[in-house]
């Protein structure tokens, strides 16, 4: 005679999960939030440098108009506006993925954001105060 296995109890440990195949690697490299926070740090030196030159411009262009170094900073500007876009956008595909690390996407993510937002206001802005103080 066979008997019926006893009914499960719900302290019993759950069943394991099914194992992967044989040779298969765990997926454990979140590639999107690595790519992320490379590009977060590369946009942080980036922000040092903008701000180093920034504050050295005046000596550096001497014979510069300041129509000429608005155009200039307005490149610089818009380099760093896509850097903390892909940062962002990046960030947010790491986040995205299952079964991968985080945490770093995260940290990135806020890095991106952050950045298009100050990127943004840093376009926006200086020619809205021209404007009204004309």
């Amino acid at each position: 005679m066979t008997s019926a296995p006893p009914p499960a109890s719900p302290y019993d440990p759950p069943p394991a999960a099914p194992q992967a195949a044989p040779g298969a690697q765990p997926a454990t490299v979140n590639v999107a939030g690595r790519v992320a926070v490379v590009l977060a740090i590369v946009t942080l030196v980036y922000g040092i440098v903008t701000q180093a030159v920034s504050v050295s411009a005046p000596f550096l262009l001497r014979d510069a108009t300041a129509t000429s170094i608005g155009v200039v900073f307005l490149f610089v500007g818009i380099g760093a506006l896509l850097l903390s876009l892909a940062t962002a956008i990046c960030g947010g595909i790491g986040l995205i993925r299952r079964d991968r690390p985080r945490i770093a996407a995260a940290v990135a993510l806020g890095v991106g954001v952050s950045g298009t937002i100050l990127g943004i206001a840093g376009l926006v802005v200086p020619p809205l105060v021209g404007a009204a103080l004309v």
